[in-house]
């Protein structure tokens, strides 16, 4: 009997991802960002792409980076990692948190390469974290 209820939970963990990666595909446009306390500006002249278990990051228009990512929605908050498949930062992830809120999405990570994960969504001079807030771009 406990076999079957882990069985179960495991699937409905496992469901939970996969609902979350099945949100995320398709295009994001950036509508505020901001990387160690300070507000970035030209943020909405970026947007994230979501295609299977590949990610785009482009700057109006021209992808700026790319590669693959993993969620986590059973921590919370829940976790992605993001894995530039090119570049100087080829293979290192990034590693972040994230929040689905509809057709709203609060992406906070820290440098690809390092070994840290931003807590909560917001940043401050002591560290390098970038948040940013996406609006899902309608097909």
């Amino acid at each position: 009997m406990r076999f079957h209820a882990l069985v179960f939970v495991a699937g409905g963990l496992l469901f939970a991802a996969d609902t979350d990666k099945e949100k995320l595909q398709g295009t994001w446009r950036a509508v505020s960002a901001e990387r160690s306390g300070q507000a970035m500006k030209k943020a909405d002249q970026h947007s994230l792409n979501f295609d299977g278990e590949n990610f785009a990051i482009k700057r109006a228009g021209q992808i700026m980076l790319k590669g693959t990512f993993k969620l986590d929605s059973t921590k919370s908050p829940k976790t992605i990692d993001m894995t530039p498949d090119d570049g100087p930062q080829k293979g290192q992830p990034s590693q972040g948190i994230y929040l689905l809120d509809g057709d709203n999405l609060k992406w906070c990570s820290a440098e690809p390469g390092k070994d840290d994960r931003p807590v909560e969504f917001a940043t401050n001079t002591d560290t390098s974290y970038m948040l940013v807030i996406f609006k899902k771009e309608k097909p």
